[in-house]
């Protein structure tokens, strides 16, 4: 369990301080997530793939190894089981993707989706930092790509 755990969040980090080489990265997330499955460790078999999700959409690659569950899919299981950490990866990772991908529309639906649904409060300040960031840089980027007014003023508030 320990072992499947650290490998995890090593290719969580590598993911997050941008690895150059994702197909490297995807081969490693594939062989977690296949000991995960082994073990009958479905939270760290659920939470690699929320990983695995936003990388093969952003190299553009496609898995056929394992059935790879789409974020919705994630997001049901996390709520079905009440997993708050399932949740909050599903979320970061749809973030980081539609951030990435230049989609702020997407991402302003979605930070305010999660901030009015997630009310614990253990990580809410770094949740409303990170939150926040993005949805400014969205709005901020949406009014500059549209000329929209209320997204200028909607950006200069975030920030």
């Amino acid at each position: 369990e320990n072992a499947i755990t650290c490998r995890r969040h090593y290719c969580l980090a590598r993911f997050w301080v941008g690895v150059s080489d994702l197909s490297s990265l995807i081969q490693e997330l594939l062989q977690c997530i296949k000991e995960a499955g082994n073990c009958q460790q479905m939270n760290a078999l659920h939470n690699t793939m929320a990983i695995l999700n936003v990388s093969l959409h952003l190299s553009g690659g496609v898995c056929a190894q394992v059935h790879v569950k789409s974020f919705y899919e994630l997001d049901e299981i996390g709520e079905r089981t009440k997993d708050q950490y399932l949740l909050f990866h599903s979320f970061a990772h749809q973030l980081a993707l539609n951030f990435w991908m230049r989609k702020y529309i997407d991402v302003a639906e979605l930070t305010e989706k999660y901030s009015v649904k997630q009310s614990y409060s253990q990580m809410k300040r770094i949740i409303g930092t990170w939150l926040t960031l993005h949805k400014g840089v969205a709005y901020l980027n949406l009014a500059r790509d549209t000329k929209q007014v209320k997204w200028k003023i909607l950006g200069e508030r975030a920030v």
